[in-house]
């Protein structure tokens, strides 16, 4: 899906090439994806996509370097329970680490380096467990991601059951009970879920005029926290609320694009 370009909302046609081949007689079909430059039809912004366009390529980039079949890709997560597959390399030769996994189950991580022994039959050059590095690794990333959340919290007055402030411990020991599942931006995408900025850039006006809308009741948005941001669903945006709105905005009335009906009128008499 990530590599379709109506995922960047872009018309594609001729991706595929289909051919016969035989096969000790027998006539044997098949298919392969085209170069792009060899592709029939590509019209960019041709309907509303998942992403933009011009993240839609900045993705195939990322794509295309994490590619396992290119010489220097940057490395990404595969199968397995290990956190730095990919990403490690032996200071001896420079060779990317291999993951090993061992044990009864099969889910003890190793990282190691056998290029050295491969290569040229010598001594490998490193491995170690992986559990203890990824333990670690695993930790700084916490710690830079949820201090955010813990501070959106206390911030808006949020206390624990006994009233406590919240930590990073107290945070976490709440999601593993309830079973409150981790941020993911690809269920946010299919949910239609954008912020403030996010979602005044994708009708074309701008945030103020956007929350003003709310603040008249002409829109509806969600605000769960007070120093919160403020969350628009997609689908909103594109009913006639929101096409009026936008309408306004692009004529460039006199008045503000967002009516005030308890606005008063200057009445400046000559006399």
């Amino acid at each position: 899906m990530l590599t379709n370009p109506v995922y960047g909302g872009a018309y594609a046609y001729g991706k595929t090439e289909h051919g016969t081949h035989y096969v000790e007689g027998i006539a044997r079909k098949s298919a392969r994806r085209k170069p792009r430059e060899q592709w029939l039809a590509l019209i960019p912004d041709t309907h509303e996509g998942y992403v933009s366009w011009e993240r839609f390529e900045r993705l195939q980039g990322t794509i295309h370097s994490n590619d396992t079949r290119t010489s220097a890709h940057h490395g990404a997560a595969r199968a397995g329970a290990a956190i730095l597959p990919g990403l490690l390399r032996c200071r001896r030769c420079a060779s990317k680490l291999i993951v090993l996994y061992t044990g009864r189950c099969g889910d003890i991580a190793r990282y190691a380096c056998n290029r050295a022994w491969m290569d040229k039959g010598l001594p490998r050059c490193i491995s170690f467990g992986g559990s203890r590095v990824d333990a670690v690794i695993a930790q700084q990333v916490l710690r830079v991601v949820q201090p955010a959340a813990i501070n959106a919290l206390n911030r808006n007055g949020l206390r624990t059951g006994r009233g406590n402030f919240w930590t990073r411990e107290r945070v976490t020991a709440l999601r593993s009970h309830h079973g409150i599942p981790v941020y993911c931006a690809e269920r946010r995408n299919r949910e239609g879920w954008l912020n403030l900025t996010q979602a005044a850039r994708t009708i074309g006006v701008c945030a103020r005029t956007l929350r003003l809308a709310v603040d008249h009741g002409e829109l509806t948005a969600e605000h769960p926290l007070p120093d919160g941001p403020w969350i628009f669903n997609r689908a909103e945006l594109q009913s006639d609320e929101a096409a009026k709105l936008v309408a306004r905005v692009h004529a460039r009335q006199r008045g503000p694009a967002v009516s005030n009906k308890e606005q008063g009128t200057l009445d400046l008499s000559m006399t």
